[in-house]
């Protein structure tokens, strides 16, 4: 079970550099981020990878993260990708969010997160995110603050589906 792996890894590996597979989708750059390990609180994700031709970090504007293991959520994925509109996670493990982890992301109009072991939302989570369109989290959430979605005054679509909020503002 690759799950297992990843497990198993994570545990011998508790910080490891994700690779970047960049590809250029329907006119927009993306980051297939993979392998990523970063279970320690303090710790800053690594992010490698070859850009195509032409393209560097700031023309990344799709980042998707699957088969990794990121236990703290935090602002790597922002600081490196100034220009990112749309964030995927796909059952990354991931425990918490930073309450930083998207201070940089003034562009971001898309999340989809799914498959997370999020209990909460740290508040005022999406403060800097103006141009926040859509927001689908579909994990474990029990409990949304009241200000999580502070500023984010643009969002058109919040998809909690199976979630078990017993608190929602």
């Amino acid at each position: 079970n690759f799950r297992l792996f990843i497990i198993l890894t994570s545990i011998l590996i508790p910080t490891h550099a994700g690779t970047c597979r960049y590809s250029l989708r329907s006119g927009q750059y993306h980051c297939d981020l993979e392998f990523a390990h970063e279970l320690l609180e303090d710790s800053q994700l690594e992010i490698q990878g070859n850009h195509l031709n032409g393209y560097n970090d700031e023309d990344v504007k799709v980042v998707t993260i699957r088969l990794s293991v990121i236990h703290y959520f935090k602002s790597a994925i922002f600081d490196k990708f100034k220009g990112i509109e749309e964030l995927n996670t796909f059952d990354i493990e991931m425990f918490e969010i930073k309450p930083n982890a998207f201070s940089s992301c003034s562009e971001l109009q898309l999340i989809y997160i799914e498959d997370e072991d999020l209990n909460t939302l740290p508040s005022r989570v999406f403060e800097n995110c103006l141009k926040l369109r859509e927001v689908t989290i579909r994990n474990q959430l029990v409990t949304i603050p009241s200000d999580a979605f502070y500023k984010a005054q643009s969002i058109e679509l919040l998809d909690l589906s199976i979630n078990r909020l017993e608190v929602f503002p």
